[in-house]
């Protein structure tokens, strides 16, 4: 189809998209990122782990069954996310700390056990934790952000998440090569588990603080 505007205008030079630490509390910030940074892992786990282990664990042959297991973890996530939107940020933050505890003590149990609906079920726990969790961190951090800012700080806050989600698939591949993925598996979920109450707590505690700068990037 021939064009229908003018496009000789000079096109801007291309420039990517920057990244900025908000101005109010960078600890604040930091816990922010650690708690979206483990919430992927949680993602990340699922994804890259849980097909061995139905497989090799549960003796599951079904591929639907790794489908499903992986895709009720991100709907409890959403679900999570939808039905909490209303309720207070510091009630939120409690529930996704008590929903990562009993998931990732559910999910290790199963393992051990092994049995398969404990498995899942503390994944879907787990799941609902790590939505709420993520969303918490997003609001957190561009509470913290300048409004003419917001978008590269939530961009950085982005690029630590992406990471919680890509750096914990390698290392678990890797850890795969020399130990049993139950063991993997344990590790890693002790692993998570700290992160997410340190940020957890951490995030609760800066609430106060993040509202505070953001109505001061407001005035």
């Amino acid at each position: 189809m021939p064009e229908t505007i003018d496009t000789s205008a000079a096109r801007p030079a291309y420039r990517p998209q920057r990244l900025a630490f908000p101005s109010g509390s960078r600890s604040a910030f930091a816990a922010a990122g650690i708690g979206a940074a483990a919430s992927f892992a949680l993602f990340a786990l699922f994804t890259s782990l849980t097909p061995t282990f139905l497989h090799e664990t549960f003796h599951v042959s079904d591929h639907l069954v790794d489908g499903a297991t992986v895709f009720a973890i991100f709907g409890a996530a959403a679900t999570a996310q939808l039905v909490l939107v209303r309720v207070a940020q510091r009630t939120q933050l409690v529930i996704a700390i008590v929903c990562f505890i009993v998931g990732l003590v559910s999910i290790s149990a199963g393992a051990v056990a092994p049995v398969l609906a404990l498995f899942i079920v503390g994944g879907i726990v787990a799941g609902a934790g790590a939505g709420i969790m993520f969303r918490a961190a997003i609001v957190g951090a561009g509470a913290l952000a300048a409004p003419g800012r917001r978008g590269e700080t939530l961009a950085l806050l982005f690029l630590i998440a992406y990471g919680g989600l890509v750096v914990p698939v390698l290392l678990v591949g890797w850890s795969l090569t020399f130990a049993d993925e139950t063991t993997v598996l344990l590790v890693f979920a002790a692993v998570v588990l700290v992160a997410t109450l340190g940020a957890g707590i951490a995030m609760r505690r800066q609430l106060p603080e993040a509202r505070a700068q953001s109505g001061e990037s407001a005035r």
